[in-house]
């Protein structure tokens, strides 16, 4: 763990040349506690959050490019298209999903597997 932490702190400043990085806020700290989240900034003009990682999945809402959100963990689909887990909940339970094309590429070399 405080090797996990200790990596993360000497990317941050790494990552502060792409997007803006933070931790959880108060009001995040009781989800994926595991993994390490990250406050990313929307760099496409347009990011599409899904209930699952699909583009055929519906969407919850969309945030423009310069918007920020938090990001807990990176997965592949089945489709070979890598998507990250948000700390936003999903209506219907779960978390939202957002495609990785939308953010700095440099998020996935950061951030866990789910």
């Amino acid at each position: 763990m405080k090797k996990r932490m200790l990596i993360s702190a000497l990317l941050a400043g790494f990552m502060a040349a792409f997007v803006v990085v933070g931790g959880p806020t108060a009001a995040q700290a009781d989800v994926s506690a595991q993994y390490t989240q990250y406050t990313a900034t929307v760099t496409s003009s347009t990011a599409y959050f899904r209930y699952c990682g699909y583009d055929s999945c519906d969407v919850h809402y969309t945030r423009k490019k310069g918007e920020k959100d938090v990001l807990a963990c990176q997965y592949t689909n089945s489709k070979g298209n890598v998507w990250f887990q948000t700390e936003i909940k999903a209506l219907y339970g779960g978390r939202l999903h957002v495609y990785s094309g939308h953010f700095s590429s440099a998020y996935k070399n950061f951030l866990d597997k789910c």
